[in-house]
């Protein structure tokens, strides 16, 4: 099929329907096709500037809540975990309320972990590096699941800064999770 072109070509303008001389219409910006009278070129106005905002954040926010303890006591030395034991696809310790957290803890610094809550009962609270048990800065007091039962770790000078971890030794890293260690940089 061949279409009229040429001096005796007619079209219909796109925007007011009125016949012209094919060879007189013209394509817009928007793809229609019109008479001269009807004609409008782009206004800068149509063209949405698109600007970066420097200070926004790329993710703002963590898309699952976290689950990470923050640096503990910044402005004091020691901390204390309230730990209870909860069945969340099998044993996990919960810390201050969150399950199995990650750690960051600081050189130096010293760190309670009271295992008073019955449901610490057979659920002794230790500390390894890889596979090896971590027992420098360590004290363990009492059982865990009765009155009074803490560890309590000083967080050593040279504590390795990744590869330490919280665990149950008798149920194992399932119940615990990884920290990390920092220096005090606020001294």
């Amino acid at each position: 099929m061949s279409y009229a072109t040429g001096k005796f070509a007619f079209g219909i303008c796109d925007r007011c329907g009125f016949r012209c001389d094919y060879l007189d219409m013209r394509k817009e910006w928007n793809g229609l096709k019109v008479c001269p009278e009807c004609f409008e070129f782009k206004q800068p106005q149509l063209t949405p500037v698109i600007t970066r905002d420097i200070e926004s954040l790329l993710e703002p926010r963590p898309n699952e809540p976290s689950a990470t303890v923050n640096i503990a006591g910044i402005f004091s030395s020691t901390q204390t975990f309230t730990v209870t034991v909860v069945d969340s696809g099998g044993n996990k310790y919960v810390l201050d309320g969150s399950i199995a957290p990650t750690l960051t803890l600081v050189r130096g610094f010293t760190y309670t972990f009271d295992q008073s809550d019955s449901t610490n009962s057979g659920h002794p609270l230790r500390f390894k590096n890889g596979s090896e048990a971590y027992s420098t800065g360590v004290t363990v007091n009492g059982t865990p699941g009765e009155s009074g039962a803490t560890v309590v770790f000083t967080v050593p000078m040279d504590a390795p800064e990744s590869g330490l971890r919280y665990y149950c030794t008798v149920h194992g890293n399932g119940m615990g999770n990884t920290i990390t260690v920092i220096n005090n940089n606020l001294g």
